[in-house]
């Protein structure tokens, strides 16, 4: 299914209600009416044209043109910014896989201010032109995600045919700042983007990776501001795998920059960020509340910690434990005597109860906002809201931070997107009997690789024929890769033991019920004591024959592994989630009158040099003293972040595990 879908949002962040949008904080004066004819006027030509350049190209799916308008007007009666958005598609259908996923299109209108307005159309081979009418357009509501939907479908397409719509959205403007992305899924011909608002609103644009710049349009007789870029052809956006797509895609970013009648020049700046979320995060509490929150505290039974470290993580074990999370922005969920009393909390929520027990407990903490750095990272030459999405908390304690909006993860783990780009810390500074914020950017760093651990321990015993295999092993999670680990205890028996099994299949067998016994399986560990499962088994599941010979699978043992293609040429440079280590230890006693025939085979040693060090590394050595095998593993990746040139030999050390993977021992009689 064809969908260009523009995400809805009162605001750019996701704390603020629609009551407290940026313009009513900053105490401006509103001055527009309404909708400007930019889009009143808008229409389509009177029949769709498929450019002769169609013909030459190889795509079943291709944008002809795409035309975007961002109105932006006041309204004066309601005190908001409004936005009406519109999105002119059209799109060539080459053959019928084309038609088959493009004959439906929907769209989300969770948000809108109105029913919005949408005129569809298609034109057939022969020319022939079919528009759809009222009753066609149908409209849906789903209950239970609290979703709504617009929805038709063209009848009558086959291959050669063109799909037209026109929509327009009524919807509150993200005034803090928004984005426009340039390319799609899909090659497009051309396409036309305008932003308008009105007199005396002045916006502020920067384009990146070579999207072309937005330019006045000079008119006098206008009664609004405009501006447009134009591009030509744009091709597909081909995904890449460990790279920040959305990052690298042509985009506009634009904010309003300044108003004629305002003193203030800044609208959007860090500091009037630092204002904004500060306050948002530490409103003042009632004396109800205050002794609601005092409560909550002692039952936490923080005279046993030893110091504030195990203060942290006794207070975010008990929040985390007793406090649901909801993605749902009612009021009720960000206020904290709500909270205290219902026990469930928003993001807004979960962070000003937060913030309200560290200073009941003396924790020093600095707020942190911050956004995925794989969708854009913090340009201090054009601020904006836009990169002031996620809200963390710097505990200067424990040198880490705390996502208080994750459930499974305990400091000093947080969203690993946050993490290896910068961020705005916001410091507590005492005025008179409250506080206020001072903002900075300060570079978060990615956790090392020490504390994101998958390692495997493995002593093998043969049969004497060599046919079956005795397997102890350990795997051993931390941090990232073993997660559940903050819940395991809290799941009842039947499913732990589903978690388990299931990670271990590959390893026990479908049918295997061997026992296993879990160590450190409480979220107090997770950061500091890895979770280690541990058992034993006795297989032929990674044994074979090969005449007289026998094999052994010992490159399985350790699970599936990715192996990378390219099925496209690579034009991003590598960027991942999370530095992470793996060791394997393997302790083999060969059978008794068998002989290892390939041991060299288990020798690898791939190397990515990046500045005289080594951050990545796929390293296998082995000893044989008679009958005893050992063999040791270590691969670690110790940066998130590579430049293009360097992608060949990131490949070559992923790719190393998954040649391992594929090593079998080759055992022969003496």
């Amino acid at each position: 299914m064809f969908r260009i879908n523009r995400s809805i949002a009162v605001l750019s962040f996701r704390f603020l209600t629609a009551a407290c949008g940026l313009l009513v904080l900053l105490g401006l004066p509103f001055a527009g009416q309404a909708q400007h004819d930019l889009v009143t006027e808008y229409t389509w030509d009177a029949v769709p044209v498929i450019p002769d350049t169609v013909a030459s190209m190889s795509e079943a799916t291709v944008i002809l043109q795409q035309h975007t308008i961002v109105d932006r007007v006041a309204d004066n009666e309601n005190s908001t910014v409004e936005e009406f958005y519109l999105s002119h598609i059209q799109v060539f259908l080459r053959d019928q896989g084309a038609v088959e996923r493009n004959n439906t299109l929907q769209f989300n209108i969770n948000g809108l201010l109105a029913q919005p307005d949408i005129r569809a159309r298609s034109m057939s081979p022969d020319g022939k032109v079919h528009e759809l009418e009222g009753d066609d357009f149908k409209f849906s509501e789903d209950d239970e995600d609290q979703t709504k939907t617009l929805y038709f479908a063209f009848e009558g397409l086959e291959p050669g045919s063109i799909i037209e719509y026109i929509l327009v959205r009524h919807q509150d403007a993200n005034s803090q700042g928004d984005t426009e992305y340039l390319q799609r899924g899909l090659p497009m011909l051309q396409q036309h983007f305008q932003v308008a608002s009105d007199m005396g609103w002045e916006m502020g644009f920067k384009s990146y990776n070579g999207a072309p710049e937005m330019e006045l349009v000079e008119n006098d007789d206008r009664e609004y501001l405009l501006w447009e870029l134009e591009t030509g052809f744009m091709p597909a956006l081909e995904e890449q795998a460990s790279a920040a797509m959305d990052r690298h895609k042509p985009r506009v970013d634009f904010r309003l920059e300044t108003a004629n009648y305002s003193s203030i020049k800044s609208f959007t700046s860090f500091v009037n960020a630092t204002k904004i979320y500060h306050g948002t995060i530490h409103p003042e509490l009632d004396k109800k509340t205050g002794k609601a929150v005092s409560k909550f505290v002692k039952d936490m039974d923080l005279h046993l910690a030893r110091d504030n470290r195990d203060k942290i993580r006794s207070i975010e074990s008990s929040i985390k434990k007793q406090i649901a999370f909801a993605e749902n922005y009612a009021p009720v969920l960000s206020d904290v005597a709500s909270i205290l009393t219902n026990r469930v909390a928003n993001d807004v929520g979960m962070a000003r109860l937060f913030a309200a027990i560290f200073r009941e407990t003396e924790i020093p903490y600095e707020l942190v906002v911050g956004c995925d750095r794989m969708e854009r990272v913090i340009d201090a030459d054009f601020e904006s809201f836009l990169p002031l999405r996620e809200i963390m908390f710097y505990l200067p304690d424990i040198d880490g931070y705390m996502d208080p909006s994750a459930p499974a993860y305990r400091a000093p783990y947080a969203d690993m997107s946050l993490m290896a780009t910068d961020a705005l810390h916001i410091r507590n500074f005492e005025l008179g009997d409250g506080i206020t914020g001072v903002g900075s950017v300060r570079y978060v760093p990615a956790l090392p690789d020490t504390l994101n651990v998958h390692d495997h321990r493995f002593t093998v015993t043969f049969a004497e024929d060599g046919t079956t295999a005795d397997i102890e092993f350990e795997n051993i999670l931390m941090g990232y890769p073993g997660t559940f680990q903050t819940y395991y205890d809290l799941l009842d028996y039947d499913t732990q033991e589903e978690v388990i099994h299931g990670m271990l299949e590959y390893l026990i067998g479908e049918e295997g019920n061997p026992e296993i016994v879990v160590r450190y399986a409480e979220d107090i560990h997770m950061g500091r004591q890895p979770m280690v499962m541990a058992g034993r088994v006795e297989t032929d599941r990674f044994s074979g024959l090969a005449g007289e010979r026998r094999l052994f699978n010992i490159g399985e043992l350790i699970g599936p592994q990715v192996e990378m293609y390219d099925s496209v040429a690579r034009t991003l440079p590598v960027e991942e989630l999370f530095n992470r280590r793996y060791l394997r230890e393997f302790d083999i006693t060969l059978p008794e009158g068998w002989v290892l025939q390939n041991p060299e085979d288990l020798h690898f040693d791939v190397r990515l040099d990046l500045d005289g060090e080594t951050p990545m590394a796929f390293v296998s050595e082995y000893t044989l003293d008679g009958r005893k095998l050992t063999v040791r593993v270590h691969e670690y990746y110790r940066t998130v972040r590579l430049p293009l040139e360097k992608y060949p030999e990131y490949r070559a050390v992923i790719n190393a595990a998954a040649d391992f993977n594929k090593v079998a021992l080759v055992l022969a009689p003496e």
